[in-house]
C-alpha cells in the first residue's frame, strides 16, 4: 500500500519529473509481493526463514551482478533531480545533440528534436557533459550575415534591428563579428520573450534579414560566396559616405 501510494505521488508530481521514480518502485512492488506470497504460504517458521534467507541472498546478487551503466545513470538521474539544471519545456544541447526535453527518468532523457524524432541520452552523459540550456522563459537569439565592405555599418546597424523588431525580438542589437578577406560579418541578436516557437523563430529571424537586405538593395555574398570582379585599379572598395566618428 506504501509504495502504491508513493508512486501515485511520483506520476502526479508537477515538478516535471513526471515518473522520474517509476520503475525503482516497480522492483519494490515485485518485492513486496514476493515477501508477501512467501509469508503467507503455509510452512513451517523455519522454513519460511530459510526461503526469506534465500530471496535476500538472490536479491544481493542481482544487484552485485546488475549492469554498472544501469547503476550509474540511476545515481545521475538522483543527481539530476536534486540539482534541477533543466526541466521539461527547456532546450538543451548536449555535444552534437539539441532539442526540447519532454521527459526525464531515473536512467534517462528524452528530447524532442527539430525534426520531432525523440533522442534519448543517458543521465550519465548529461552529468559528464557540458548541457547548454535555453530555458522557456525566453533566451536570446541571433542570426549571421556577410555583407560587402562597401557597405557602411550604420546602415547595415539599421536594417538588422529592423529585421529583429519585425522577426518579434526584443531589444535587438547588432555586433561587427568579423572582418573578412571578402566581406564584413555581421551578427544581429534579440530577446525571444518565449522558446516555445524557438525554431521557427530563428527561421523568421533570417527571412526578415532578407527582406530588409534585399528589399534595400543590399547584396549578401556569403557565408560561402566569393564574387570576383574587374575593378578599376584607381577604385576603392570602401562605403560612398564613410562613418567617421568624432572621439571627444
Amino acid at each position: 500500500a506504501l509504495a502504491w501510494v508513493i508512486n501515485w505521488f511520483v506520476k502526479r508530481s508537477q515538478d516535471g519529473a513526471s515518473g522520474l521514480l517509476y520503475p525503482l518502485l516497480n522492483w519494490i512492488n515485485v518485492s513486496a509481493v514476493i515477501i508477501a506470497l512467501i509469508i503467507m504460504l503455509p510452512i513451517s517458521e523455519q522454513t519460511r526463514g530459510q526461503v526469506l534467507s534465500l530471496l535476500g541472498v538472490v536479491l544481493t546478487a542481482v544487484i552485485a551482478l546488475s549492469s554498472t551503466t544501469i547503476v550509474l545513470n540511476a545515481m545521475a538521474g538522483v543527481m539530476l533531480q536534486a540539482t534541477q539544471p533543466f526541466r521539461p519545456g527547456d532546450y538543451i544541447r548536449v555535444n552534437d545533440q539539441f532539442g526540447r526535453v519532454i521527459k526525464r527518468t531515473l536512467v534517462n532523457t528524452q528530447i524532442q528534436t527539430e525534426w520531432r524524432d525523440l533522442t534519448t541520452l543517458p543521465n550519465l552523459l548529461l552529468i559528464n557533459s557540458p548541457v547548454n540550456v535555453l530555458y522557456r522563459e525566453g533566451t536570446i537569439i541571433f542570426a549571421e550575415v556577410s555583407l560587402g565592405y562597401d557597405i557602411a555599418y550604420t546602415r547595415v546597424e539599421e536594417l538588422m534591428q529592423r529585421a529583429a523588431l519585425a522577426a518579434g525580438l526584443e531589444e535587438p542589437f547588432v555586433l561587427v563579428h568579423e572582418l573578412l578577406d571578402h566581406a564584413v560579418a555581421y551578427r544581429v541578436c534579440g530577446f525571444l520573450p518565449s522558446s516555445e516557437n524557438l525554431l521557427s523563430a530563428r527561421s523568421n529571424l533570417r527571412k526578415t534579414v532578407l527582406e530588409q537586405m534585399h528589399g534595400n538593395d543590399i547584396e549578401i555574398v556569403s557565408p560561402k560566396f566569393i564574387n570576383q570582379r574587374e575593378l578599376d585599379p584607381e577604385q576603392k572598395v570602401v562605403p560612398a559616405v564613410p562613418v567617421m566618428r568624432v572621439r571627444r
